[in-house]
């Protein structure tokens, strides 16, 4: 079905005025538009409005495919909200552009093949699209010189299968920059990156090609990067920047990593594992510089 509306338009609910509320596994399939005579405000694909009397608010494993009307407060998932100082939870969001070929499943993985969707999926983490338990393939190999996928706060939380295309990087940021800001219980796996990645300005670390920051059991697998990876702080690698509690394995980096700050650099995760308390195992042959070495 479509919703529509002027003021408070959702895809699960309209508005949430006080209390605790939890949103749990549900779906919006249909669209959700502003009032094309009024304008339109406070647009979401689960929620339209959060009112700062909310005590709490849960939202989790939930999936909106809705088409956001253009409005002067809308977002992929939540609309608009006041200041809320109480709980706030997200998790295991997905937002679903019906332009996207694929279910999201293991099965039948959503498809990408260009540089525009990636530039999409960055943007609907940034916005709070996690895609826990999401699956996604590369189809083709793709020049990219968008944004990265997510940032510090919004990590990429699902599974994305390179399916052994290469990307094409051109990926330039501040700190927590790769073709993954932030991996989150997530999986990498049969990727090849080339090009070049880096962070700007003063003290920016966390660069990595696959990911700057990859930390609660996840997996990078079979990936392969000739990028040049450079940063100016601590924990600058080839393959991902830094790790907690996470893997790396059968991995290969032969481009160059530069840091010319202070701390951990090298060719898998800050030199094999300057940068966290994961494993990692690979090889590289590229060269690698910074003012600590290990």
């Amino acid at each position: 079905g479509k919703v529509t509306g002027d003021k408070a338009v959702g895809g699960i609910l309209g508005c949430v005025m006080g209390g605790k509320t939890v949103i749990g596994n549900c779906s919006s399939l249909g669209s959700t538009a502003e009032n094309t005579t009024g304008g339109g405000y406070e647009h979401g694909g689960i929620v339209g409005f959060i009112d700062s009397t909310v005590e709490s608010i849960s939202i989790n494993n939930c999936l909106s495919k809705c088409e956001i009307g253009v409005s002067k407060e809308s977002g992929y998932i939540i609309g608009n909200y006041q200041d809320i100082c109480q709980t706030w939870t997200l998790k295991d969001i997905s937002y679903i552009p019906k332009t996207f070929t694929g279910e999201g499943t293991e099965a039948k993985p959503l498809l990408i093949s260009d540089a525009d969707q990636l530039a999409q999926i960055a943007e609907y983490v940034v916005n709070g699209s996690d895609y826990g338990g999401k699956y996604f393939k590369l189809t083709k190999d793709v020049t990219y010189k968008g944004p990265k996928i997510g940032d510090e706060k919004h990590p990429f939380c699902g599974v994305f299968d390179g399916d052994g295309h290469t990307i094409d990087a051109q990926i330039t940021s501040g700190s927590y920059t790769g073709l993954f800001a932030s991996l989150d219980g997530a999986t990498v796996k049969n990727l090849k990156i080339k090009g070049t990645v880096s962070s700007t300005g003063e003290g920016e670390g966390f660069v990595g090609a696959v990911a700057g920051y990859a930390y609660n059991k996840t997996v990078i697998d079979n990936c392969y990067v000739t990028a040049d990876v450079s940063g100016t702080d601590g924990n600058i690698g080839g393959i991902a920047g830094a790790m907690s509690e996470s893997t790396i394995s059968n991995c290969r980096m032969d481009g160059n990593v530069k840091n010319t700050g202070w701390t951990s650099t090298g060719g898998i995760v800050g030199g094999i594992l300057g940068g966290g308390n994961s494993a990692a195992s690979g090889s590289t042959s590229g060269q690698a510089s910074g003012a600590a070495l290990k």
